[in-house]
Parts: structure tokens; C-alpha cells; sequence
């Protein structure tokens, strides 16, 4: 009880805000899972990648002149005796793109039509929107742009509540 009436008192948050933080979906319970796009976004078009959603995405944040950063986390080429080896990054998960708007962090992850997203990603991503970005999957960059410039909704949502535009 110590602990609800210190987080009240600090945030100035109910009983009910409380409940709602701590019944948030646990990233453990996703291990190992895919998780899906949904309609409109949940059939591949052929020969569709990430690679020019995120660039027309990053071409856009910059010509609005919205700060983003391009997040390389794949991991890194080593040399064995056996040969080339990848070695994973610790930074599994974190999305493609973090963007700052009017003081307020944006972590976007391209997706093309059909795809979807890893556990960790999606355990990033929550982690990320509970700690209170704005976490947008972008397979349109230019609806995801108009949502940040204009505040237009998310063509859809997930079952997570994650936006995806």
C-alpha cells in the first residue's frame, strides 16, 4: 500500500490511473511471437520493403524540420578463426527512427505493407509508449507525417493499443 500512496502523492494520480498503469500488457508474456499489422496493412505487396518507407519518412521529418536521429542496432561484423561472424546488438528492439517534436520524444518503426513486428520490438515499443513517447508504426510516412504536423488518427491500432499509420 506504501508504494500506490508514494505514487500518488508524487504524480497526484488516482486509484484508478494507478490500476491502469500497472495492468499495462508485460513484454514477457510476447516472447517469441510475431506480431501482425492489421487491415488495411496485413497483406504483403510484392516486392515492397522498409527501405523506402524509412527513407521517405526521414526525408520528410527533415524537410519539416523535426530533429531524427537514424537508429543503427543490427549488430556488428566480427573476425573468427572460422570466419566472418554477426555478432547481435544489446540494443534489440529499439525502433528505426527517434524524432523530438516541441520537447517530446517520437520513436517511429518503418514497416512495410504485410510485415510485422518482432517481440522485442513490440516489448520496446511498449516500454517506450508507457514511459510517455509517442510510438507511431509507419508503413504510410506521408499519413504518419500529417498525424505529427496535424494531428490527424492513426489509420489503425493495435490490439496493444500501438498506433500504426
Amino acid at each position: 500500500m506504501g508504494k500506490f500512496r508514494d505514487w500518488c502523492l508524487e504524480t497526484g494520480e488516482t486509484h484508478s490511473a494507478w490500476l491502469a498503469r500497472d495492468n499495462q500488457p508485460k513484454a514477457s508474456g510476447l516472447k517469441g511471437r510475431l506480431i501482425n499489422l492489421p487491415k488495411p496493412y496485413h497483406q504483403r505487396v510484392t516486392g515492397q520493403t522498409e527501405a523506402p518507407i524509412l527513407k521517405a519518412l526521414i526525408e520528410g521529418l527533415n524537410a519539416a524540420g523535426i530533429w531524427c536521429s537514424r537508429l543503427e542496432a543490427s549488430g556488428k561484423l566480427i573476425h573468427t578463426k572460422g570466419g566472418m561472424r554477426m555478432v547481435p546488438s544489446a540494443m534489440v528492439g529499439l525502433p528505426d527512427v527517434l524524432a523530438c517534436l516541441r520537447g517530446r520524444l517520437i520513436a517511429l518503426e518503418a514497416k512495410a505493407p504485410g510485415g510485422h513486428l518482432s517481440a522485442a520490438q513490440h516489448a520496446k515499443l511498449l516500454e517506450l509508449n508507457h514511459a510517455g513517447a509517442l510510438v507511431m508504426i509507419v508503413v504510410d510516412p506521408a499519413k504518419a507525417l500529417s498525424a505529427l504536423l496535424h494531428g490527424t488518427d492513426a489509420t489503425c491500432v493495435l490490439d496493444s493499443g500501438l498506433q500504426v499509420y
